[in-house]
């Protein structure tokens, strides 16, 4: 059936192939939500050979399924879902088996130690004399007889060990005692009072204010961000109004 109309004709099968990419887009994108939490929360530098393999065939089965309308939901969906399980499979099983994990993400490898590069560990780790050079600047290393050692991580990135002469110095090495570190929480956030947050902290509205008048903040919507650490002590930031089309650096 086609409608006519004063500009021209509008078919109703073209109306609903526009309805169906609509509606299997959001699915697909319903679903690649669900497999991602269920898979977990990680970084692409934190993905896995096989976590990016299969993140590009899902993505590219959701993406199929959004724009071939001769393809069943089911099938894709189907397959969709065996991918993100067995993704979520493979990692429960790497947390359980060391030499599944070793055989799946590698081994960390040596390619540089004591001034001397493994030519080995370079092969090994497909990187070059340019690449260790740039990574090792980019870490604050400008002068590798800082260096002892440079290892190639699983996930692709290099880690640095420096010489006990250009560690950063600790407490521990000047003999001093600290006061342990504990979580600063945020109690308030865009003018909005976290009351769980709060009374974790140990702190009640009523204080809240008090130290707020005390921070010579005019009212809570003033606050863009209010935190307490372990001992009760609260740190107001307050919002700025000032134009920001000054540049500060000419």
């Amino acid at each position: 059936m086609i409608f006519v109309l004063k500009q021209g004709r509008i078919a109703i099968g073209d109306e609903m192939d526009y309805i169906n990419v609509t509606v299997s887009s959001v699915i697909s994108l319903v679903v690649l939500f669900l497999l991602a939490k269920l898979i977990g929360n990680r970084q692409i530098s934190q993905l896995t050979l096989f976590d990016y393999v299969n993140g590009i065939t899902i993505g590219s089965i959701a993406a199929e399924m959004a724009t071939d309308l001769e393809m069943h939901w089911s099938e894709t969906l189907l397959a969709m879902v065996i991918y993100g399980i067995a993704t979520a499979l493979i990692s429960y099983i790497c947390c359980k088996s060391l030499k599944f994990r070793r055989f799946l993400n590698g081994k960390s490898i040596i390619v540089y130690e004591n001034g001397k590069f493994s030519i080995d560990g370079l092969k090994k780790a497909r990187l070059d004399i340019n690449e260790f050079l740039t990574q090792s600047r980019i870490n604050g290393y400008f002068d590798l007889s800082e260096i002892k050692i440079a290892i190639m991580e699983q996930n692709g990135k290099l880690s640095f060990l420096p010489k006990s002469d250009y560690r950063p110095i600790t407490p521990k090495d000047m003999a001093l005692t600290v006061p342990g570190a504990g979580i600063t929480v945020n109690v308030v956030i865009d003018g909005i009072v976290l009351e769980q947050n709060l009374e974790s902290a140990g702190l009640s509205k009523a204080q809240l204010l008090t130290e707020m008048s005390k921070a010579k903040a005019e009212d809570l919507k003033s606050v863009m961000l209010a935190t307490a650490d372990q001992n009760g002590v609260v740190t107001f930031y307050k919002k700025d109004t000032v134009s920001t089309s000054r540049d500060p650096f000419l």
